[in-house]
């Protein structure tokens, strides 16, 4: 037995245009709201940054500041091997690689024979001045270690003194500081670093020819 159409069951055929509608804008509504949620709350990711190209960024002086430029040299004195007492003062004429370091760190071990061989490259044209901040029972210990790694000199700063003279002062070993001609700081740099590569080259010929 099938059920007919009255004309009781006509009210709700009149009212299917009416529902259409509101589906369709609910559908609009839910669209508007889905793009809302991710472009504004869900924000695309931004495209991948390409690695520098720059030879200073990917190179082993990426680290090198020259935020302190043009800061005299302290004018703490130190002892040479010969037991004469100097200052920075002293050698001002020619540009100077100062290198803070002691034997018990580790670092400073690893970085001097790339500072031997950077001496034996540049010769007279570029002083370099390792400082040991040994105390009193190292010291012969930091004599013989300079004197494995030949060309450099030995200097010490008994006092231990400037890596606070140092304006700023320095935070830690071992850290570099190139001076021009003149005693004024040029640039720093601290960790160890390969003084023997061409990113280095670059920056040492950079410091001889602005001197």
């Amino acid at each position: 037995m099938s059920e007919t159409l009255g004309e009781d069951n006509k009210g709700p055929a009149k009212g299917r245009p009416m529902m259409v509608v509101l589906w369709a804008v609910a559908v609009v509504v839910a669209a508007v709201a889905l793009y809302v949620i991710v472009h504004v709350f869900i924000k695309p990711g931004a495209p991948p940054v390409a690695a520098s190209s720059s030879p200073a960024a990917a190179s082993d002086m990426a680290k090198l500041t020259k935020a302190f430029a043009g800061t005299p040299e302290p004018a703490t004195p130190i002892i040479d091997a010969d037991g004469k007492t100097l200052t920075l003062a002293d050698f001002k004429g020619r540009p100077v690689l100062v290198n803070l370091w002691a034997t018990w760190c580790a670092p400073c071990r690893k970085e001097m024979p790339s500072l031997a061989k950077l001496k034996a490259t540049y010769g007279d044209k570029l002083l370099i001045i390792p400082i040991s901040m040994d105390k009193a029972p190292e010291r012969e210990k930091a004599r013989a270690f300079i004197a494995a790694n030949a060309p450099l000199p030995f200097y010490e700063d008994e006092a231990i003194s400037m890596p606070y003279d140092v304006k700023p002062p320095v935070d830690g070993f071992p850290t570099t500081i190139l001076y021009d001609a003149s005693g004024k700081e040029v640039a720093r740099i601290s960790q160890d670093h390969d003084w023997d590569g061409p990113a280095a080259h670059a920056v040492i010929d950079a410091l001889i020819k602005g001197s």
